[in-house]
């Protein structure tokens, strides 16, 4: 077994590159991303499970086309503060779609529940699209 000598770390960019393509948005992370934020403003978007882009090798190309993506853990973080910010999003942007993007796995499902819960809350007549991911990658 060979092991790897010591190496030095890369810096990274703040808009990562993926498959010779940008993120149209940053942050991404729900806590970080400002409810004001300007890329919200009359856009259609991605809320995708944290998972799912590590479980799908094509992610940008078969789900983020145009649309601005915010990225999330049902499991791991605050349900609660995530389903108020959702709703000032909803209420304070003209959200034309969202479309979540959650693994197959029980936790993930919560996010669902939460994006929808939220919109019904903030009033507002937003287009809403699931789609699962198994471990299989299959759709």
């Amino acid at each position: 077994m060979k092991f790897l000598k010591d190496t030095q770390s890369s810096s990274c960019e703040c808009l990562p590159i993926v498959e010779n393509k940008k993120l149209n948005n940053w942050p991404i992370q729900l806590r970080l991303v400002s409810v004001t934020a300007q890329f919200l403003k009359d856009s259609d978007l991605l809320i995708a499970a944290d998972c799912t882009a590590f479980c799908c090798s094509e992610f940008h190309k078969k789900f983020l086309g145009k649309r601005k993506l915010v990225i999330a853990c049902p499991k791991l973080d605050d349900a609660k503060f995530y389903l108020q910010k959702l709703e000032q999003i909803f209420q304070l942007n003209n959200i034309k779609s969202v479309k979540v993007l959650r693994m197959s796995v029980p936790c993930c499902g919560a996010l669902s529940v939460l994006v929808r819960e939220a919109i019904k809350k903030s009033d507002k007549s937003i287009l809403f699209e699931e789609e699962i991911i198994d471990l299989e990658e299959r759709i």
